[in-house]
Parts: structure tokens; sequence; C-alpha cells
């Protein structure tokens, strides 16, 4: 239970405070950790014989001169959880150091305590994101099996659930992760990703008080929030995770002052960035990418959609007359064969922007 290095660290704390050699034994009485370290390794007496009386142990003076090879001083039984894992000894005359024996006991049980409660507190968080793993990537088969274990782990996932993707900057500090920790501390789950973005867990039927507490992130802040849809089966958690981190990446490009983006208002948008994804998306890639070279065409087109396709508006809003709207219009007719006032066609070349829009965002990484 006691490390070499929880032993020696035990060793020079004491030992920064009472001017006196310390000696840490393990359970079969060998000195792990010494003030002195020619005395590593060795059986200690002291400690052979508290490990067999089950109690602290003085050596005096004088019983020391007896015993060849015997130095004087006290030696107390370290605890823990009702067990002794070892042994702490203080190398001095014990009518000198009589009072700090206990004092140094406790602290050497604390540090024990201490570093296992850090130790379980890391392994509960390797646990919970090696389930996290599995969970946004769907690698489990079955079903039952990876609900029982994460249950047993302290980790119940809520169902229905709609996912949450968290996404950090990459500016971001120590700071930013505390930041979220408090904002989102009255939530479901919430999990660490390797990447370093998180993912959060919501109860269905969704809680008002989340959207409020995301209203409330200020627009300079170093992260951003998007939904995913609400899964009602754990073995479909991944998908809403994906579309999750899609609604991001359509919202952060489109609207990217904002800091909250829900599935609902992008799902044509998060439809594209998985299309974006496939080899099919060349076609729609190849498509819009005949308007590159025209600035102006582009320009046109992104007000045609803002616009509602209103002649007039788009004309005052590029500073131009009518007529060069429509003459811009009938260009983009001739290079794409595409007539932006047919909804059909209109519905393709959205489409094809916003995967050269992906495709480009993604090259520049």
């Amino acid at each position: 239970m006691i490390t070499k290095e929880l032993a020696q660290e035990i060793v020079s704390r004491t030992m920064a405070i009472i001017d006196c050699n310390v000696n840490v034994m393990n359970p079969e009485g060998i000195i792990m950790a010494s003030g002195q370290p020619e005395r590593l390794f060795e059986l200690h007496a002291g400690a052979k014989e508290v490990l067999e009386k089950e109690r602290e142990v003085e050596i005096s003076v004088s019983e020391a001169s007896d015993v060849k090879g015997t130095k004087p001083g006290i030696n107390l039984p370290i605890h823990f959880q009702g067990e002794i894992v070892g042994v702490i000894g203080i190398t001095a005359d014990p009518e000198v150091i009589r009072g700090f024996g206990k004092l140094v006991q406790m602290a050497a049980e604390l540090s024990l305590n201490q570093a296992y409660l850090t130790e379980q507190l890391q392994w509960d968080r390797r646990l919970k994101e090696e389930l996290g793993w599995q969970l946004f990537s769907g690698s489990f088969s079955d079903t039952t099996a990876f609900d029982r274990r994460a249950r047993a782990a302290g980790f119940a996932i809520p169902l229905p659930s709609r996912p949450w993707y968290v996404h950090i900057d990459e500016h971001s500090t120590l700071a930013t992760e505390q930041q979220i920790h408090t904002l989102l501390q009255n939530e479901d789950q919430l999990f660490r990703l390797e990447s370093g973005n998180y993912v959060l867990l919501e109860a269905y039927p969704e809680k008002e008080r989340l959207l409020r507490t995301l209203g409330q992130v200020e627009e300079d802040q170093p992260f951003s929030f998007a939904s995913g849809p609400v899964e009602h089966q754990l073995s479909d958690i991944h998908r809403g995770y994906a579309r999750a981190r899609s609604t991001w990446k359509s919202g952060s490009l489109l609207s990217p002052k904002e800091r909250v983006y829900r599935f609902e208002d992008y799902l044509l948008d998060t439809m594209i960035v998985e299309w974006s994804e496939g080899e099919d998306s060349e076609f729609f890639y190849k498509l819009y990418e005949k308007l590159e070279p025209f600035k102006d065409l582009r320009e046109t087109l992104r007000l045609f959609y803002a616009h509602n396709g209103e002649t007039q508006r788009i004309a005052d809003a590029l500073f131009v007359h009518r007529n060069t709207v429509q003459y811009r219009l009938q260009k983009i007719e001739a290079l794409t064969g595409k007539q932006p006032r047919r909804i059909r066609d209109l519905l393709e070349l959205y489409v094809a922007e916003r995967i050269w829009q992906d495709k480009c965002a993604n090259e520049q990484k």
C-alpha cells in the first residue's frame, strides 16, 4: 500500500520539521525510505517488534546500547483502513521526542489517505473517460453489460438523453475548464474527451434551466455549446454526439459570435456537414467551385439566401442597381446550370456552397 515514493515523501516532510532521522518500514519491517540512505533495505528490529505486538515500541538509549546495530527512538504503526500497513520510526532519545511521536504517526497516516484518495480520483476519472470513449464512439456491442458497468462505476446514463458538445477554444487555460465545471455543476453527466473538449448528457424532457444557464455565456468566452438530437437508446448516443459536433461545426461557421447552437436550428446544415465527409460531396464541391473565382457572384448568391430572393433588398445591400443583380443571377446559371429562382436549384446551390465552405475550413486547419 505504501509505495517507495510515498515513503520517501513522508520521510522528507517529517525531517523538514523535526531535526531527527526518520525511517519508514514496510509490513515486513524492511526500511523503504530513510534520512540515512545507507540503511535502505535493512531489517529494522524496532519495526519488527511493532508489527508483532501491533503497538508503539520505544527503544531507550540504554536499551540501544545493549543491542548491537540498534538505535534509540520511537517506532509507531501506520494504520490504513483498520490495518497496519507499515511503521514509521524516529531516531532519537524517546524522552526528548515522545511528544512528537503521535503527530508524526498522524501525519504519515494522513499522507497515506491523501495519496489513496488522489489515486481513486484519478482512477475514477480514467474510468469515466474510458466509458465516455466507448459511449460516444459506439464501440460496445452489449448494451446491457455496458449499462451495468457504467452504473457500477457511478455513472448512470440518463435516457432519453440529449448530447451537448462543449467546445473549448485552443487559447483556453485551466481556468476555462474550471469555469465550465462551475457552470454545469448542477447538470447531468459531463464527460471529458481526449481532445480536451466535453460532452454533456442532458436528461430529457429538457430542463429549461440548462438553456437559461447557457444563455448567460458571454460572447467573448473561449467555449461554446451545441446540442444533438434526443436519443432514446444507449446504443444511439454516439449518433447524437456526432450530430452535436456537426451542429457545432455548422453554427461556428455560420454564426461565429454565438455561443449556443441548437440542433433544431441547424437541421439542414448539420446534415450537410455529414454529407461533406462522404465521397458524394465531391459533386457538390465541383458545382460551387465554378463560382470560386467570382467573389461578386458568391456574395450575390449569399445575399439571395439572406433576403429570400428579393432583388431590390439584395441590390441595396450590395450598393448596385437591381439590373446588376439580375445579370449576376443569369451569370450564375450560365456557369453552374442552376437557376437560383428555382427552389430545387437554389437548394442544390446552398448545399454546394456549404460543402465548399466546410472543405475550405478543414483545409485551413
